[in-house]
């Protein structure tokens, strides 16, 4: 079934995520404040729109897609806005106060990957979806208690009538899979300000669950992102635990704002680098066991989530039985010992 979708934003979010729905054939149209991204935007999507007509065999055979300022927003109604404004709350209220007299009967979807829809608008659901969407088909699909019974299977059906497979998530659990690398990238962070190689730290950052080091991760989705994420989890955690990941928002500063001056670098020795390897291979399965514990990601969630999103070579039971318990419950206990690091105490199902 063909919808009427309305893409709120000019980045690269949205960009990828209305090309992805024009492909489906539905009719998109994007808005935006900035009318020299939006015409740049226009040039990209017709690109791409020929490209894909030319290789699709007959797939898509024509397309939708249309191009709006605010104040030149006059058609609709819209079956579905996704709003796709950059990582803050005021921005995004206001992106969809301003789409109000066509929002009445839409489905509302925000793509944020760290504000609660609901806080957003209570008539909006959570639809952070993990880039580029053409190739991983995955969303955290975020359902807040303020979405009614109708609303919520309108965003389960739209999710499965485009292939896009849904991580289910209550506010109390939104963006896990985002959160799963925070130990690890506030780890990774901490070696940087011990001026160990960078080079050196990302690659023992890589594992057979996350392929990726976390430096090059970060880059990829993006320092202010991330930086912008990392600030809104933190405004929801207590006191202790907000602190515990200073290390993370201070260096990601730092990178912003191009202050991260160069200090004297200490390569790890082989058996030093191996050591490390494997305590930030083992604090990342220490992560997931404990979100699987505290059911806030579900064990098919977690290892779809892990093949999809993070590529990994390995499912996490078989990573688990690969390092054997008896060992990463070893390294973790001396990490929390010389660290105090709440997020290296042993998972209770590495302990028994």
């Amino acid at each position: 079934m063909s919808r009427s979708i309305l893409i709120a934003g000019s980045g690269k979010i949205a960009r990828d995520t209305g090309m992805f729905f024009l492909k489906k054939g539905h009719a998109v149209s994007w808005v935006s404040a900035h009318e020299a991204r939006l015409m740049e935007m226009q040039a990209w999507a017709d690109k791409s729109v020929r490209m894909f007509m030319k290789y699709s065999g007959g797939a898509m055979r024509q397309a939708s897609a249309c191009f709006y300022l605010y104040e030149e927003l006059e058609s609709g109604p819209f079956d579905v806005i996704i709003e796709c404004a950059r990582e803050s709350l005021e921005e995004k209220r206001s992106v969809l106060s301003r789409l109000e007299k066509y929002s009445s009967s839409a489905l509302l979807l925000s793509v944020s990957s760290s504000i609660l829809p609901s806080t957003i608008n209570p008539a909006c659901a959570g639809f952070h979806v993990f880039f580029p969407l053409e190739l991983t088909k995955t969303a955290e699909v975020i359902l807040p208690a303020s979405l009614s019974p109708h609303k919520r299977d309108a965003v389960l059906s739209f999710c499965s009538e485009n292939g896009i497979t849904g991580i289910l998530q209550t506010e109390k659990t939104a963006f896990a899979v985002n959160r799963l690398l925070l130990p690890l990238q506030n780890e990774v962070f901490r070696l940087k300000e011990k001026a160990m190689d960078a080079e050196d730290i990302n690659h023992a950052s890589t594992s057979p669950l996350l392929p990726v080091g976390q430096f090059e991760f970060i880059n990829k989705v993006g320092l202010r992102v991330v930086k912008a994420s990392v600030e809104n989890y933190r405004s929801r955690m207590d006191k202790k635990e907000s602190g515990m990941y200073e290390p993370l928002s201070n260096g990601l500063d730092r990178l912003i704002s191009c202050n991260d001056k160069e200090k004297p670098k200490k390569k790890p020795g082989p058996d030093e680098y191996d050591e490390l390897k494997r305590r930030l291979y083992y604090l990342f399965i220490n992560t997931c066991c404990g979100f699987l514990e505290r059911k806030e990601i579900a064990p098919p969630d977690l290892d779809y989530v892990l093949d999809s999103v993070f590529g990994a070579e390995i499912g996490f039971d078989e990573a688990v039985g690969k390092e054997g318990k008896k060992n990463i419950l070893s390294i973790l206990e001396e990490a929390y010992q010389k660290n105090k690091y709440d997020y290296y105490k042993p998972a209770e199902s590495l302990v028994d």
